[in-house]
């Protein structure tokens, strides 16, 4: 029997998980192994057919932070709530040596499953100075692990929601006989699996997006914000105004994954109707600005999620400012103001 698309597309969704340059686990409430990938089964020593039998936290020896750190975590994963950066020793399942990684873990809504990033740092604990070594190596290290924990998530976790959208609304018009639109929805599902397996490669090097590589920014954000949205209810549009500038390399990026994170969170989140983006260069200023029309939500009230955290990581390395309005059923904005560098300004 020949798979229909929508499994072959779930086929794509397993090779992406499978492949991801980091390890990634899929863990139940009670840390019981429901899926590791390849990265994952190497660093821990697991085989594949011992994985489902494995329980989490049996592999894990201690952590520097304290046990009461630990036992949080694991609260804040059954309550539902993001752990980050939660360093641990762990020990590899088949000959028991020690494994440094540190952990960044997201619940899934239905809190049935935790869905687990871990970086390996050995090579930073091996390298670790004494108390009074140089400073400026651990910093140095520290900041690399956040560039590579933000490019992660914004390439591979942003990626595989995308992927789920476009599955579940392949799923709803085939439920409802649109054979047509739901090939669509498969089609485009492939492809931002093939994209971001390819974006997480290139990011793990530390590499330019390959949109950018192609395209000027303008064109590549309006491609970017065209393609996520193509097959959702959200009408988007994205605009450049002004005088278009030399930026440096390391401003486009952060610029486009800003836009995709922003925009990510709508279609996730925001039940909106409309988005709307625009970047405006003035005399000595760039503005980028970002709107929905969704539900919206109190930011006083809300911890800042790994996404919204690396925006604003982002927005920092550019020397700029971001202000974000929201209330609840009153959309979201957010408005960054940018200081053009000497040689732009």
């Amino acid at each position: 029997m020949t798979a229909s698309p929508i499994d072959a597309s779930s086929d794509d969704f397993r090779d992406l998980f499978e492949e991801a340059p980091l390890p990634y686990l899929i863990e139940g409430m009670d840390s019981r192994l429901v899926r590791a990938n390849r990265a994952a089964r190497g660093l821990l020593g697991l085989r594949a057919e011992e994985v489902p039998a494995t329980f989490g936290h049996t592999l894990v020896a201690r952590t520097p932070q304290g046990d009461g750190v630990l036992q949080a975590a694991l609260a804040a994963d059954r309550a539902g709530r993001e752990t980050r950066g939660l360093v641990l020793e762990m020990r590899r399942h088949d000959n028991g040596r020690a494994v440094w990684v540190e952990r960044f873990s997201r619940p899934s809504p239905d809190r049935r499953y935790s869905r687990t990033m871990l970086v390996d740092i050995g090579p930073r604990m091996q390298r670790r100075p004494p108390e009074t070594g140089a400073p400026d190596s651990e910093a140095a290290v520290t900041a690399e692990r956040r560039r590579m924990a933000r490019e992660i998530h914004d390439t591979l976790a942003q990626g595989l929601a995308g992927v789920i959208m476009q599955l579940e609304a392949a799923t709803g018009a085939r439920s409802g006989s649109l054979a047509a639109e739901a090939d669509r929805h498969v089609e485009r599902a492939r492809a931002l699996a093939r994209e971001t397996l390819a974006e997480a490669r290139r990011a793990v090097q530390a590499l330019r997006p390959q949109a950018l590589e192609d395209q000027e920014l303008g064109e590549a954000l309006r491609a970017m914000v065209r393609q996520r949205t193509a097959g959702s209810a959200v009408r988007a549009d994205f605009q450049m105004l002004g005088v278009s500038q030399p930026l440096p390399p390391a401003w486009e990026d952060h610029l486009l994954r800003v836009v995709q994170e922003v925009l990510a969170n709508t279609l996730r989140h925001a039940g909106a109707r409309v988005f709307h983006g625009q970047l405006r260069f003035d005399p000595g200023t760039l503005r980028l600005d970002l709107r929905d029309d969704g539900v919206g939500f109190d930011p006083d009230d809300s911890s800042d999620g790994f996404g919204l955290l690396g925006v604003r990581e982002r927005v920092q390395a550019m020397h700029g400012q971001l202000a974000l309005a929201s209330a609840p059923g009153r959309g979201t904005h957010f408005a960054i103001t940018l200081p053009l560098p000497p040689a732009a300004a």
